[in-house]
């Protein structure tokens, strides 16, 4: 790491940067499809080309002498070395599989560094700029679900990874699929949904004015509130209703009632809409929520995949089973029975005991931190955007299976890049006015 000033303005190094946050994010939503529709028996092959990427980015970086000496580094260069260590010493005394470690490790820490530099080599200018071609891309996906919505299950279009018979294929009820995007699962399309669900609401807040025509701007929303009706997923729907609140709640605090009455307008002829069009999802969905309420309180669920259950907590081992072994890729190396600790916060007990202890309150005090310092930023800005992001992020980190799943794992890095920038490069501006640019301010 280097001491020198980056030359930020120059742009060349930005904009390579940029292409490869577009091209790990891009990968991330098509790999599915490569493997459901296309080259079957390639999951492995197709998730370490998208970690070698990030392993270049990350040489990238130092090579171009983007990590700096500060404090933010170090602590990563620290909890690299300590998970690290900690995963080997698991590797000694427990006698699992080599690569469990590399699972682990990659788990833990690989990414933490590309989120980094993303902070590093990205400012406010990409980051818009990056916003506006994800907003795009909901809408040949929005299709695609449309289309896979009105596909019987055994359709080649709702085939999905791991099926050989179509009672094999997910559905809400009454035969109606649980759509999954280009994704090989329906959680992958819950994940894409819940990444772009801030920046819609930056959409609906103003933001990209200039940038979107009318037209467009109508046809992403229209596709987007359709493919959260059609995921017959609790977790999305309710995600998406949270965010909604919370759009309204800071926009009321703004003073931007204008935003609220005429998306109210705009959200009941969407229902009137959906209802009509879409009747048979609506049910679907309307059933899944009763049958889930019937057999389990969501309350009591929520603080089950927060805080982890009573029987994790009693079994408690300070050492850890091992960092990785209850990832979905080491499924290729180990047989372990998941149903015990199936939600994040009890995998990352099960994994690392008391370096999963220390993970799992880093997360709680990094999100409410970041919650407090983002919603000042807008209140100072009057950008809804800052505090929309860091709910979303702290639901990610709090709730999303981070170290498990890895499409999820993706999503929520990409996402904690972004937060990073907008902690910079809009927190700066919270005090300071005409900045061209602020990667190195914090």
């Amino acid at each position: 790491m280097s001491k020198n000033k980056i030359k930020i303005d120059e742009g060349k190094s930005n904009n390579f940067f940029k292409r490869l946050f577009l091209i790990v994010f891009f990968f991330t939503i098509l790999e599915g499809a490569v493997r459901k529709w296309f080259i079957q028996g390639y999951d492995v092959q197709l998730i370490l080309l998208r970690d070698g990427l990030v392993l270049y980015s990350i040489f990238y970086g130092f090579n171009k002498r983007f990590f700096i000496k500060n404090w933010k580094e170090n602590i990563l260069l620290l909890w690299t070395i300590l998970v690290t260590v900690w995963s080997f010493l698991q590797f000694v005394i427990n006698d699992f599989n080599p690569f469990i470690t590399l699972i682990g490790i990659r788990n833990w820490v690989l990414y933490f560094w590309f989120s980094l530099l993303c902070l590093r080599c990205l400012g406010k200018k990409e980051l818009e700029s990056i916003l506006l071609i994800l907003l795009y891309t909901i809408i040949p996906i929005g299709i695609l679900v449309i289309y896979q919505h009105f596909m019987p299950a055994g359709h080649i279009i709702n085939k999905q990874v791991g099926t050989t018979t179509v009672e094999d294929i997910f559905t809400v009820a009454f035969g109606v699929v649980r759509t999954s995007g280009t994704f090989t699962f329906t959680s992958g399309q819950v994940q894409y949904l819940a990444f772009l669900t801030p920046i819609i609401f930056y959409l609906m807040g103003g933001k990209y004015n200039d940038s979107i025509s009318q037209i467009s701007k109508i046809i992403i929303l229209i596709l987007f509130f359709i493919s959260i009706a059609l995921s017959g997923s609790r977790g999305a729907i309710m995600n998406s209703g949270f965010m909604l609140l919370m759009f309204f709640l800071i926009s009321l605090k703004l003073n931007k009632m204008k935003n609220i009455l005429s998306y109210l307008f705009f959200g009941l002829i969407f229902i009137f809409f959906i209802s009509y069009f879409f009747d048979n999802a609506i049910e679907a969905t309307k059933f899944r929520f009763q049958e889930a309420s019937d057999s389990d309180q969501i309350s009591s669920r929520i603080m089950r995949i927060i805080f982890s259950t009573s029987e994790i907590w009693l079994n408690f081992n300070l050492f850890g089973e091992g960092i990785g072994i209850r990832s979905n890729l080491s499924k290729l190396f180990v047989n372990i029975n998941f149903t015990d600790a199936e939600n994040e916060t009890s995998k990352v007990l099960y994994e690392g005991g008391l370096v999963g202890l220390i993970f799992i309150l880093t997360k709680f005090i990094f999100s409410i931190i970041v919650l407090l310092k983002c919603y000042k930023i807008s209140i100072k800005t009057k950008n809804i955007f800052p505090f929309l992001y860091s709910v979303y992020m702290g639901q990610q980190l709090l709730v999303a299976q981070i170290t498990g799943q890895v499409t999820t794992h993706a999503f929520t890095f990409l996402g904690l890049g972004i937060l990073f920038i907008i902690l910079n490069s809009y927190g700066y501006e919270e005090s300071h006015l005409n900045i061209k640019d602020t990667r190195n301010n914090i």
